[in-house]
């Protein structure tokens, strides 16, 4: 019990050290998750105004009766407008007047430089089969950006999780002297590794694989009888939690990837 209460003040504290530099980080990953969830809303509503005529017609319905001032059918000016403002509400950016000129122009199939309701339902399913495409290039980026984000961030709480247990270092000792249920002083290989793991969970920490558990146990098993010392269980923690940094931060510098997270 004593232990986990320490291990419990231990997360307190090292929230607290952790949590106003990691926040611009965080609010930087929701806002990019944000922008997917909107892109892949758009690619949806692409997918299926290109696919639905009831669904086409009445898109083309409401960009006439916001944009089409005159109810004359669209200029060129109001194409672009309405386009310009769609584009920028659903996260593809400003749309160039050339761009938008050559869109109106396949679909004015009349040449007379004003475009019908009738002319941009026949004609739009090109055009949103091309912003499909633009959405997908939407998506690919975003998911680039994010996965390069977490990996960051992933590293980042990692080391701030495990930090506390570098500054009190006690802490790891008396955790792994409640691991002995039976009070003999030794622990086996099983009763570590299952240990270890509900300490991991408890942390919101990734496991290590069993194969790297086994190891750093069998470094610390001498004499190969397959137990280790509870004094040797808070080393054992320790080597642990350096080995699940190790796992999320790789390439990085260990011995200094504290520095920043415990105060000197």
């Amino acid at each position: 019990m004593k232990a986990l209460v320490l291990a419990i003040l231990l997360i307190s504290l090292v929230g607290t050290l952790a949590v106003r530099r990691h926040t611009r980080m965080r609010q930087e990953n929701v806002d990019t998750a944000h922008k997917i969830a909107n892109a892949v809303k758009v690619l949806d509503d692409l997918e299926q105004y290109s696919t639905s005529e009831s669904l086409n017609e009445a898109y083309w319905n409401a960009f006439f009766e916001a944009y089409d001032v005159d109810e004359n059918g669209l200029t060129k000016e109001e194409f672009h407008r309405g386009i310009d403002a769609w584009t920028i509400k659903n996260g593809f950016g400003h749309q160039s007047k050339p761009g938008t000129d050559a869109i109106f122009d396949q679909l004015n199939t009349d040449g007379d430089d004003v475009l019908t309701l009738d002319e941009a339902i026949q004609g739009s399913g090109a055009i949103f089969g091309w912003y499909k495409l633009i959405s997908k290039n939407v998506l690919r980026l975003l998911s680039a950006q994010l996965n390069e984000e977490l990996a960051q961030t992933r590293c980042d709480d990692t080391v701030a999780s495990v930090a506390g247990f570098k500054i009190f270092p006690g802490v790891a000792e008396e955790i792994g002297a409640s691991w002995d249920t039976n009070d003999d002083g030794q622990l086996s290989k099983d009763e570590v590794i299952a240990s270890n793991n509900v300490l991991a969970d408890m942390l919101f920490l990734e496991h290590i694989s069993d194969d790297e558990a086994e190891d750093l146990f069998d470094d610390l098993d001498e004499d190969g009888d397959g137990l280790i010392s509870t004094e040797d269980a808070g080393t054992y923690i320790q080597n642990y939690l350096q080995e699940v940094v190790g796992n999320a931060c790789p390439g990085a510098d260990l011995e200094h990837v504290f520095d920043k997270v415990i105060p000197q």
